[in-house]
């Protein structure tokens, strides 16, 4: 089954089915992009956060998971930033939205090791519908040397790589269906 074309379905009937039989109280939305950090250990040309002045400011844990129940309980919640890894407890917050969420996330996978990968892999949902790790999206900018220089990193392509073929691993290992691991 073609998950990426079914959830294009869905997104197109969603918005119909609101602006025709909810006017006057538009649904919750189904997708939902928590930039839950502006820092990244890449420097990428089209980055959003770019020139944005860093901040040492990280919210609590306590923070993240008020946000996080605050969201739809139906919506797909996507971790992305900057580097959602390289906050300090994004396994432990991580965690907890996937017991209570559909989640993904957004990441250039050069910081992920055998106990990240294993961690975000174990928390695969089991269908579609269910709560956990629906996928994993991974940034991918061209191959080698022209990938390095998009993302201001001499070596990030191979260490990109790397991520994704231990993501792969634990996925097989651990004998999962999802999350689906995007290349974007």
């Amino acid at each position: 089954m073609n998950w990426g074309r079914l959830y294009t379905h869905i997104l197109k009937f969603y918005g119909k089915f609101s602006q025709k039989f909810f006017i006057f109280h538009p649904l919750p939305p189904i997708h939902i992009f928590y930039l839950c950090t502006k820092e990244c250990n890449l420097d990428c040309e089209f980055c959003i956060t770019r020139g944005i002045k860093r901040i040492n400011f990280e919210p609590s844990i306590k923070s993240h998971k008020v946000i996080i129940n605050q969201t739809p309980r139906f919506s797909l919640l996507s971790f992305c930033g900057g580097e959602p890894l390289m906050m300090e407890n994004f396994i432990e917050i991580f965690e907890y939205a996937a017991s209570k969420r559909k989640v993904s996330v957004m990441t250039n996978a050069t910081l992920i090791n055998d106990s990240i990968a294993r961690n975000l892999i174990i928390k695969g949902a089991r269908h579609f519908l269910s709560n956990g790790l629906i996928g994993i999206d991974v940034s991918v900018h061209g191959i080698g040397n022209t990938h390095d220089k998009l993302v201001g990193k001499q070596g990030a392509f191979s260490l990109t790589v790397n991520g994704i073929e231990k993501l792969i691993h634990y996925k097989k290992k651990l004998k999962k269906k999802f999350p689906i691991i995007n290349l974007r």
